[in-house]
């Protein structure tokens, strides 16, 4: 497992787990404006080579002991969607970390036929706003490009990593770590509600939603600097308050 770290050593902890299949630096618009606070740790463990792994109970395997070597077990776990589904497990299993952000994690209720229509509204909807995954990616051709061929080079690893993730279960056990799932509400993947999270809360009862209006589900690849502002940095202001 690769890992990279960003800020003062002298800051309190983070880890930054990014999506699968997406490289860390993709979030480099996040991660700096996070750094400024946090000394942040980054693993590449969620891609689609022969280093990491397809098996969302063999990643977590390697993240706890990885967490375990560094001392992070008090720290901030940030994620974004294969790996706010990740922070979520840690949460669980780590009931002395700070804080847990799942920024549009992969959750496996979302299958069904109705959720699926609104997937296909939020896809429409997605061409109307600056703010969505089409702009996003014109905005930024480059960043655009290479998380796209980076899919496009394995896209049947792609599918095998996602199912295996979001068929995967929460430890069975409670824990009191504050949770906050943030979802960009034109997500075209998922349409996560508060209603869809009981399975969860019995995990994690501290567990809070937050719908971000008009955003998709890459916001934290192509809105990152807003994210942290708008929404991170602005909600840990209003906890310390």
């Amino acid at each position: 497992m690769k890992l990279a770290t960003k800020g003062d050593s002298k800051n309190k902890p983070a880890v930054f787990l990014h999506g699968y299949g997406a490289h860390p630096e993709l979030y480099n618009a996040f991660v700096d404006q996070l750094a400024k606070r946090y000394y942040v740790y980054i693993p590449e463990i969620f891609g689609l080579n022969g280093i990491c792994r397809r098996d969302f109970a063999e990643n977590m395997l390697v993240l706890a002991e990885f967490m375990r070597t560094h001392r992070l077990d008090s720290s901030v776990v940030i994620g974004h969607s294969y790996g706010a589904l990740a922070a979520m497990h840690l949460a669980a299993e780590f009931p002395s970390l700070a804080r847990a952000i799942a920024v549009n994690p992969l959750l496996p209720e979302m299958f069904n036929r109705e959720k699926f229509r609104l997937q296909l509204a939020n896809l429409q909807r997605d061409l109307r706003y600056a703010t969505g995954e089409m702009r996003g990616m014109l905005k930024n051709p480059a960043v655009g490009l290479r998380y796209g061929l980076n899919l496009l080079s394995n896209p049947l690893g792609y599918v095998e990593g996602a199912i295996k993730a979001v068929a995967s279960a929460l430890p069975n056990k409670q824990s009191p770590v504050p949770v906050e799932i943030l979802y960009a509400d034109l997500d075209t993947l998922f349409h996560i509600e508060d209603a869809d999270l009981s399975r969860w809360r019995q995990v994690l009862p501290q567990l809070k939603f937050t719908p971000v209006p008009d955003y998709s589900h890459n916001w934290l690849i192509y809105h990152g600097e807003y994210a942290f502002q708008k929404m991170i940095l602005g909600r840990e202001h209003s906890q310390e308050a």
